[in-house]
């Protein structure tokens, strides 16, 4: 994983970017944004380093209750850390941050950042980070500037978007945006090679943060429990329950077993509330479940609804019925699951894959370095 210190320069036409991340490594929109492509960035003359403000510390920090001295000393520890990056950012042709380089206040430190560097800022946005889960009612959300995201914008001289959505709220403050969807590495995200098991597992992954979703699922899933006695509920990376009539399962998510953990389910689920914060959202539990090539049931929210072709590739579910019966489908129908989930797995890798997305964000970076040579 990169880390700080000097970047690799090679030949003197070579890139440097500087990344800069509020999460690290360990934060999925992190790798799938930013990480994965260092490699294949690299190879094409593009060398990036990744600066997150957070430390893997922290980030563990973030989601426990209480504990305000720590996370007061961790955040001290970040803007150090920051203040460093500003200095060497003179070191590097363009500065690329996701969603912003700190989170308190106006955009002052990615001004600075972009004052320093001797090339363009870019902006990456794959939520929408100008509002909130609705779930978030942190003592830090009180200590942003509501109006931040749209000054990043006018400081960014272009910005990627994690989807569709995001591109069209954002143009109208800045229109050099270019949409690269969350993707991910299908070489690794592979199906299984064993045969399926007699049980069946459903599944959902994700953090605390976003286990509120699955509220409104627990009927479907005692529904299901009940009529199915050899159906398992899997939750990876969240403890929720006790569910009462739900056979539940709660799994820690582990990186080093993030794939062989999805590979283990049957189905894998992606409920969503209806809200703004949901509505840009890009899809990666979906993607994940498709690239293991496990068939997919989920909300009718947002990107979901580009990315699954209701019965094709995935199921959509818009209420309690729905979803009862999409998921009793799947359930019953072992072939059901096998062509489902290879459907999707198609469109992971021919839409939605890393070696798409890498061209595309290699173009953005080379063509805004080109242009401010040019202006210069």
């Amino acid at each position: 994983m990169p880390t700080r210190g000097t970047v690799a320069t090679g030949e003197s036409t070579r890139i440097r970017v500087l990344f800069v991340t509020p999460y690290p490594h360990t934060a999925a929109d992190t790798r799938h944004r930013i990480e994965q492509f260092l490699p294949g960035l690299r190879d094409a003359g593009i060398d990036g380093e990744l600066r997150p403000f957070m430390s893997e510390r922290m980030f563990a920090l973030y989601a426990a209750p209480g504990r305000l001295p720590r996370k007061l000393g961790e955040t001290v520890v970040g803007v150090v850390g920051r203040l460093r990056d500003i200095v060497e950012a003179r070191r590097f042709d363009c500065v690329f941050i996701h969603k912003e380089a700190f989170a308190f206040g106006p955009p002052l430190l990615e001004w600075a950042l972009r004052a320093s560097c001797r090339g363009p800022l870019l902006l990456d946005l794959d939520d929408a980070f100008w509002t909130h889960p609705p779930q978030f009612r942190q003592i830090g959300r009180r200590l942003r500037d509501p109006q931040k995201t749209a000054k990043l914008l006018r400081l960014a001289s272009a910005v990627v978007a994690g989807n569709r959505r995001i591109a069209d709220a954002v143009r109208p403050l800045n229109p050099a945006v270019t949409v690269i969807p969350t993707s991910i590495d299908t070489e690794r995200f592979r199906p299984r090679v064993r045969s399926q098991p007699r049980t069946v597992t459903i599944g959902w992954v994700g953090a605390w943060w976003s286990a509120v979703y699955l509220q409104p699922l627990v009927p479907v899933f005692r529904a299901i429990c009940d009529r199915y006695p050899h159906v398992t509920i899997r939750i990876i990376g969240a403890e929720v329950g006790p569910w009462e009539g739900v056979r539940l399962e709660c799994c820690p998510w582990r990186l080093e077993t993030e794939v062989e953990d999805l590979q283990a389910l049957s189905i894998g689920v992606m409920p969503l509330d209806d809200d703004e914060y949901a509505r840009n959202k890009s899809g990666l539990k979906l993607l994940q479940y498709m690239g293991v090539g496990i068939p997919a049931v989920a909300s009718p929210v947002g990107v979901n609804s580009e990315i699954v072709k209701n019965g094709q590739n995935g199921f959509l579910a818009g209420d309690s019925r729905e979803w009862v019966e999409m998921l009793s489908a799947l359930v019953e129908a072992s072939d059901l699951r096998a062509s489902i989930g290879a459907a999707g797995r198609r469109t992971a890798v021919e839409e939605y894959s890393l070696a798409k997305a890498l061209p595309l964000l290699r173009q953005v970076i080379s063509s805004a370095i080109a242009a401010r040579k040019a202006k210069a």
